[in-house]
């Protein structure tokens, strides 16, 4: 059992974390290592203690560093961190930030996400109204927001 958590855990480490871990012999590992909060976070989103970018993030996809899809479910801290950026993500066409906890209000600028087709936020703690610049986003298929304390659903688009 201890073995299996070990081997979780070497999955989120860094590559130089890994090779520090390989060069422990026989130690236990909880009398040498210590796994901060980022660790396991924000898998190679760091190198050197240094934020490289969202690109290099587990569950962010990119083209040539743009970012295109967002797929981040039960990570409450990095989906916090994305939600502060997302309006400036001008390229992204997925996002899936699903059962997230995340709390606040559905950002307007949203709308400015002109290739946006598919967003998911259900399963959080979002509140407030729905904005109304949502329901004029042309790009935009599909729209989860169930399963929040959303007030306003958006009225179907007429043709």
């Amino acid at each position: 059992m201890y073995e299996a958590i070990v081997n979780i855990l070497i999955i989120c480490l860094s590559f130089k974390q890994v090779n520090a871990l390989s060069s422990l012999g026989n130690s236990t590992l909880d009398e040498t290592i210590i796994i901060s909060e980022k660790d396991l976070s924000f898998p190679n989103c760091y190198r050197d203690e240094v934020f490289l970018s969202y690109c290099h993030c587990l569950g962010v996809y990119c083209s040539d560093e743009r970012i295109t899809r967002i797929i981040v479910k039960r990570d409450e801290l990095f989906a916090a961190l994305l939600m502060k950026d997302l309006c400036e993500m001008k390229y992204l066409m997925y996002l899936d930030m699903s059962f997230n906890k995340i709390q606040g209000t559905i950002p307007s600028c949203l709308s400015l996400l002109k290739n946006l087709v598919y967003a998911d936020f259900q399963g959080n703690h979002l509140t407030g109204t729905i904005p109304r610049e949502l329901d004029n986003m042309s790009s935009l298929k599909m729209l989860h927001l169930n399963d929040n304390g959303l007030r306003r659903v958006p009225e179907p688009r007429h043709s």
